[in-house]
């Protein structure tokens, strides 16, 4: 941009010297030669068409210049841009996949946000994926039925996918996908269509869930039990009276070993609702001499913050 402005402060005193004119007559004609435009014949004598040719020669060059590193450089930072996402993708572990980012899977990226559960998030629209970076979260451009988009996003090393888009055969095709490349994974596939749950659980899908259904049944349960119903409402953490959280015992949990009845004592807020050990069925409502083992699933109810409190005791990275 420099030598552009140099050219042209060029161009404009060389007129006015050779010339004689005036400082716009000189600027206009300056710009009227490097762009090449010519406005026909403007009576200028044999030096100063020497001197334009001159300057038609390194004003053209460094214009030509000047614009392929404005592109160059609009191009480079779009690819960094891209890169360092990519790059912060690959470093990601244990993560949550989120396939379609319409008015379900915002709702699914937010929740997660809020319990700082990392997911990436695979859309094509790019008004979606640019609304999901300004956002803060991690998005890739691509087509979710595809293996590569599925490998980058680190599809392997995921916990969980979920099947978000608002299309029951998009969702069918990606479970289908999703559960070649990884047979472990947990799916959690989103269906419109009631007709469609069962192909989408044939297709591989751990649990397949209709928001029709469940709006209905949030509905119905108002309607029929409008005390009861508020208490278990899990749409917002710091306003919900009640909510059930999950997590599993590890050898690094400090409550492994410990019986319900000492964590009830120390933790009087928390209802232990049920266990599910790794060799066993689940039982609801264990008793107070109930030892707490590795590997169970525990689930338990309670206040936002006497949850909250029990996670710091507990050790446990509580999902919700």
């Amino acid at each position: 941009m420099l030598m552009l402005a140099l050219v042209v402060c060029t161009g404009t005193i060389g007129f006015m010297l050779v010339e004689g004119w005036g400082p716009w007559e000189s600027f206009y004609f300056t710009f009227v030669t490097i762009t090449t435009v010519g406005y026909g014949d403007y009576g200028i004598t044999v030096a100063g068409e020497r001197f334009a040719i001159a300057l038609m020669l390194i004003g053209i060059g460094v214009l030509t210049y000047t614009a392929s590193q404005v592109i160059q450089t609009s191009i480079e930072l779009s690819l960094n841009t891209e890169r360092k996402m990519i790059d912060q993708i690959e470093r990601l572990k244990d993560h949550v996949v989120v396939c379609g980012l319409g008015r379900i899977g915002r709702i699914v990226c937010r929740e997660l946000a809020q319990s700082d559960t990392p997911f990436v998030v695979i859309e094509q629209d790019d008004d979606l994926v640019t609304e999901a970076r300004e956002s803060g979260w991690l998005a890739y451009r691509a087509d979710a039925t595809e293996d590569d988009s599925l490998i980058l996003c680190g599809i392997k090393r995921a916990r969980a996918v979920v099947c978000a888009t608002s299309s029951d055969n998009v969702n069918i095709v990606t479970t289908l996908t999703v559960r070649d490349l990884c047979p472990n994974v947990r799916i959690i596939s989103r269906a419109d269509d009631p007709s469609t749950v069962r192909k989408i659980q044939r297709a591989g899908a751990s649990e397949v869930i209709s928001p029709i259904w469940v709006g209905a049944k949030r509905i119905s349960d108002v309607l029929l039990h409008p005390t009861a119903s508020p208490l278990l409402e899990t749409s917002d953490l710091s306003t919900a009276p009640v909510r059930l959280h999950e997590f599993t015992i590890t050898a690094e949990t400090p409550i492994a070993g410990r019986l319900v009845r000492d964590l009830g004592s120390e933790h009087p807020s928390i209802v232990f609702v049920t266990v599910h050990p790794a060799d066993g069925a689940p039982r609801a409502r264990p008793g107070p001499d109930y030892r707490i083992r590795i590997g169970d699933e525990v689930i338990v109810a309670g206040e936002p913050d006497a949850l909250v409190e029990f996670d710091h005791a507990a050790g446990a990275r509580i999902a919700a």
